[in-house]
């Protein structure tokens, strides 16, 4: 059991497996799509497996006793050992085996195995401090990286910022989700790093503007919104903000580029969405326990004959046309329902709010915890509303960040009970002081 541990001294090399950690993620963000994509796939499958597996094999190589009378790390080692076990019986019952055992095993290596690594790792404050610098710095990486790309595209009319991921949608989302490194640094740093950490998630914002993808764009503004909570609970400021800012997006539109135009106005792709969610019915409706398979092709529930609802086909085009060669739904909801299967979308959808309902119940200790949770609750959940307009997490190096955010989170709680400074009889031993010296330390 990877997580039947003793909490004190669970690591013989601790510093060493954090940074073997570091580097597995440095090749997962910047490497690992290149890799999958370009290089030979024996190099490519090896280098991708060693990353996902090493540090998670060294933690269980250095790990001690194998006791632990936390029954939340006890359920969770349940549910992911019934998650790993309905991912192997979707890929024997795939419609193609072979692309459901790649696209299955990447999900589970990069993401679900990657959390049980972090549910462990990251109970050393220690930990969880070198996880925020690291993402703030492949943060930092990727704007200046973003800024270049778009300089040599001529100002965005030629080339999108791709940021290493090779498609612009899940460039914004990886800026997205690598923010969490400044976020949950900012209140808890000497002043001298406020400025420049408030400076590069402004500088991160205007990349994903950048970008110029309705999804992120959006889940942004959900992130801002969700932040501001927070601090300020006048909840009527928030609509007023996004209608002027809509209404300001609606005026200036004739004056964005034709790139941006086509994608931030044309509401093709929205219909089309929505019409995924028909399809995606029909598929659930015919597999509803265990899916066609994780990856694997959606073609044969598009007949020649399919009568589109919502796509309008009156401008010389058809549906059938539009998503000719499509092999997903660009939704990771639909993906895990349809694709998974509804009994392992659910399992993995209980696993995590369980996770969240843990967490927020610091949320009443006092502002200092509350920043802290929105700010990961901000993140995710942007995230998340992303998800819905792509299949976000097949992309190893989202399913990556992502599940080991939900690591640090995991162990909030537990890194707030080992401080005696939660009895807090003034404000100054509050959680302020509290979740800071939970950084810091």
């Amino acid at each position: 059991m990877i997580f039947c541990i003793s909490n004190t001294d669970f690591l013989k090399n601790t510093k060493l497996l954090i940074w073997l950690y570091c580097l597995s993620t440095v090749f997962m963000i910047f490497f690992s799509i290149s890799a999958i994509k370009n290089w030979p796939n024996h190099w490519a499958q090896i280098s991708i497996v060693v990353a996902c597996m090493f540090p998670g094999l060294m933690i269980l190589a250095s790990s001690d006793a194998c006791r632990n009378n936390d029954n939340s790390s006890r359920y969770d080692v349940m549910l992911i050992l019934i998650l790993f076990f309905l991912g192997g019986v979707n890929i024997l019952l795939s419609e193609a085996r072979w692309e459901s055992l790649k696209g299955m095993g990447l999900f589970l290596m990069s993401g679900v195995w990657i959390y049980s690594v972090t549910r462990i790792l990251f109970r050393k404050r220690f930990a969880c401090k070198v996880f925020c610098w690291l993402c703030a710095f492949c943060f930092l990486v990727l704007i200046i990286w973003g800024g270049i790309e778009f300089y040599q595209g001529g100002g965005g009319l030629c080339q999108r910022v791709q940021l290493f991921s090779e498609n612009p949608i899940p460039a914004g989302s990886l800026l997205i989700l690598l923010s969490v490194g400044p976020v949950l640094l900012l209140p808890h740093v000497e002043k001298c790093w406020r400025l420049p950490l408030t400076l590069l998630l402004v500088l991160g914002g205007v990349v994903i503007l950048l970008i110029g993808q309705r999804g992120a764009i959006l889940a942004l503004l959900c992130m801002l919104v969700l932040g501001g909570l927070a601090k300020f609970k006048r909840f009527w400021i928030y609509p007023v903000f996004m209608v002027l800012l809509l209404g300001l997006g609606f005026s200036y539109k004739d004056k964005l580029p034709n790139l941006y135009y086509n994608k931030l106005v044309n509401w093709e792709s929205v219909f089309i969405r929505l019409e995924y969610y028909r399809i995606a019915y029909q598929v659930v409706k015919e597999k509803p326990v265990f899916g066609i398979g994780f990856n694997a092709p959606i073609v044969r529930f598009i007949p020649p004959d399919y009568e589109a609802k919502y796509f309008r086909s009156d401008r010389g085009f058809s549906f059938n046309s539009v998503v000719a060669g499509v092999q997903t739904f660009d939704n990771m909801a639909l993906c895990f329902f349809a694709e998974a299967g509804s009994l392992f979308a659910l399992t993995y959808i209980f696993l995590f709010g369980c996770l969240f309902k843990r967490s927020f119940r610091l949320v009443g200790i006092g502002f200092g915890a509350r920043f802290y949770i929105f700010g990961i609750g901000a993140i995710v959940i942007g995230f998340a509303v992303q998800s819905l307009t792509f299949d976000s997490l097949r992309y190893p190096h989202l399913n990556w960040v992502f599940h080991s955010i939900l690591g640090v989170l995991a162990n909030l709680d537990g890194l707030c009970d080992k401080d005696p400074l939660r009895q807090a009889s003034s404000p100054r031993t509050g959680s302020d002081t509290l979740l800071g010296a939970s950084l810091n330390n």
